[in-house]
């Protein structure tokens, strides 16, 4: 869409990147209708004349796709990563190992790598470890957010790192070895960046926005304004320890969103 349309119908943030993509398609409204008219036709069903075809795109900047296409249309945004990594790693690991456990081959190589993978129990970490692997990639921690990419990337990784060492070297100090040479791709700023612009299209029903619906429209029965209450004294309490540690210049681009965040949807 134009910068005209983007300014009218979205509150937001632009960076100057997004009103340079803006002010160079800001002539593009005849290519706009005209693909949005193949989109339609092929999307009709074949009684209709169409394709009965489903297209499915991606992009990082959903805050500036055209209102024809986004309107009553867009999924969930959020960026290319699991919501879960830590989780989704542990998993591709497992299923890593299984493969190469299975493929069929007189390729000395990969018989190496089968008999030395044989020893190797992934389920014997402690909930502790498999609570600190799932709370190191979650999407806030300071140091950016690791790309579905590199969770795919760091299973690799860990395999290589556990063929080199030694077999009396536990599997998860190759795990973490592999996350310790792995940057994340992607930085505290693009992150908080997308959780933006996923807010812009998409209302976040935790408990607290649901009890909160339900009280301004008068619905909320006695048991759940307790619940309420109990939510608003929580988050009264997280605003306040942000809003000092704000004064004291300690709050990471993360912090800050949070307590912006907090501040908004505050009753």
């Amino acid at each position: 869409m134009t910068y005209t349309q983007a300014k009218r119908l979205l509150n937001f943030n632009f960076t100057p990147e997004d009103i340079k993509i803006l002010n160079e398609n800001s002539d593009n409204i005849d290519n706009i209708n005209y693909f949005k008219s193949l989109l339609d036709e092929c999307s009709k069903p074949a009684a209709k004349g169409g394709y009965a075809t489903s297209f499915v795109f991606s992009s990082k900047n959903p805050h500036l796709i055209h209102p024809d296409f986004r309107k009553g249309k867009m999924e969930k945004i959020g960026f290319y990563r699991p919501e879960d990594a830590g989780t989704m790693l542990l998993n591709m690991i497992k299923y890593q190992k299984e493969y190469i456990e299975n493929i069929k081959t007189n390729d000395p190589i990969a018989i190496y790598k089968q008999n030395r993978l044989k020893n190797i129990n992934l389920d014997d970490l402690s909930m502790q470890q498999i609570n600190d692997i799932r709370n190191f990639f979650e999407v806030n921690y300071p140091h950016g957010a690791y790309s579905y990419d590199d969770i795919i990337n760091l299973t690799f990784d860990t395999f290589d790192t556990i063929l080199i060492n030694d077999p009396k070297i536990p599997w998860v100090n190759c795990l973490h070895a592999a996350i310790h040479n792995r940057s994340r791709s992607y930085t505290p700023e693009q992150v908080v960046r997308q959780m933006e612009i996923a807010d812009l299209f998409e209302k976040r029903q935790d408990m607290y926005n649901i009890l909160k619906n339900k009280f301004e429209n008068g619905e909320i029965s006695s048991d759940e304004l307790m619940q309420f209450d109990y939510h608003i004294a929580k988050r009264k309490v997280q605003i306040t320890i942000l809003e000092n540690l704000e004064k004291e210049g300690k709050l990471n681009v993360y912090d800050k969103y949070i307590l912006k965040k907090l501040k908004e949807e505050d009753i």
